[in-house]
């Protein structure tokens, strides 16, 4: 089987050291602020593994530097974003969930559509989703 890395480089390296990792758990998704990185991984049912995601805080406040959660099984995280302050993901099954950077869960709240977009920036969240039916075309 291959490995794979995870490599985080910053424009000023004065600020943050880069960080280099090896992909064991085969993350797929990522984000990235000033005080923190988080990855998230899918579940393999196959494999009988729930989906994760990591989250590493650079801030030294933080009283838990790095952390991780695993969603309820048949979960998928498909979305993830991290920002000064928090940390969201919004799963297959429409749900979206939020951390602060400490770990503390916040907020769990469900999309009346299929999400497509995930941003977010100090304490706020935007997330975009579907709304009603998808245009088919037949031809």
């Amino acid at each position: 089987e291959d490995s794979s890395y995870i490599n985080i480089e910053f424009h000023d390296s004065a600020t943050h050291h880069p960080l280099h990792m090896v992909n064991s758990l085969g993350y797929t998704l990522g984000s990235l602020s000033r005080n923190a990185f988080a990855l998230a991984t899918s579940g393999d049912e196959e494999k009988s593994r729930v989906s994760s995601m990591l989250v590493n805080v650079f801030s030294a406040w933080s009283a838990s530097k790095e952390w991780n959660v695993s969603l309820p099984k048949g979960e998928n995280a498909i979305l993830l974003s991290v920002s000064a302050t928090q940390v969201a993901v919004t799963s297959d099954l429409h749900y979206v969930r939020t951390w602060t950077l400490g770990g503390v869960q916040q907020h769990i709240f469900s999309l009346p559509g299929d999400p497509v977009t995930l941003s977010s920036h100090n304490n706020m969240l935007s997330v975009a989703h579907y709304s009603g039916n998808a245009l088919t075309l037949s031809l």
